[in-house]
């Protein structure tokens, strides 16, 4: 990503990376392969931090982001995916986590 557009940018509520819109929406995420931008991203998150090696990283572990991709990742994202799409995720081996700062988190 050449400049980080807060505008037209949104983070994914699985991994919490931060891609423009198109994207998304032309090669999915590529962490968790999932590209209905709507259901899985929000333009609505909170801070951010650049994650360049993520198996050296204390930080990325920390944020359980240590076995994603190289990028940038916000560290709170707004907004939960419903339980059926939890479930479908779940089985096709994704834990999800929500983003957002709940309990959950």
């Amino acid at each position: 990503m050449d400049k980080l557009n807060r505008t037209r940018s949104r983070a994914c509520l699985i991994c919490g990376i931060v891609l423009p819109h198109s994207v998304f929406a032309n090669k999915g995420c590529p962490n968790d392969g999932v590209d209905d931008v709507e259901t899985f991203t929000s333009p609505v998150f909170e801070g951010i931090m650049a994650m360049m090696s993520p198996t050296e990283s204390w930080v990325a572990r920390w944020q359980r982001i240590d076995t994603f991709t190289p990028g940038i990742y916000a560290t709170r994202v707004q907004g939960v995916l419903n339980e059926d799409v939890v479930e479908s995720l779940r089985r096709r081996g994704i834990n999800y986590r929500p983003r957002n700062g709940t309990s959950w988190d």
